[in-house]
């Protein structure tokens, strides 16, 4: 019995590791301002003026790839937003929901274009005030 919770815990041990070296280790760092565009690969990083990281965790492709759909489909990219005070994240799509405002900021990240499932290019633009 105790070889087995060894096991189970060498495991779960590699697989905290692999999962932090996924998430930190060997990616592309961008640094870039607003209104500029940025593409991010999965696992990729950009930071935006030191205000802003986001990295691409997550996608999910819902494109139709034969011709007998009735709609376009979408690929969906799930996003993580660090500020200073907050993690957040995003889900952002081609179709649906092309435009993303980040809760408690004055930032919208925008999905300029999606390439493939595993890239995309984005930029972050500050929220318009409304008009009265």
């Amino acid at each position: 019995m105790k070889i087995v919770k060894r096991l189970l815990t060498l495991v779960a041990v590699l697989g905290l590791i692999y999962f932090l070296y996924l998430f930190f280790g060997k990616i592309n760092k961008v640094t870039v301002d607003f209104d500029q565009n940025f593409t991010l690969k999965m696992f990729d990083q950009a930071k935006v003026k030191d205000q802003i990281t986001f990295k691409l965790i997550r996608s999910i492709d819902n494109r139709c790839l034969d011709k007998s759909c009735e709609r376009e489909g979408q690929i969906v990219y799930k996003v993580l937003a660090l500020t200073d005070k907050r993690i957040e994240y995003l889900t952002i799509s081609s179709v649906e929901k092309p435009n993303v405002e980040i809760k408690k900021t004055d930032y919208v990240l925008e999905l300029v274009e999606a390439k493939s499932p595993k890239e995309a290019t984005f930029k972050l633009k500050i929220k318009e005030e409304e008009k009265k």
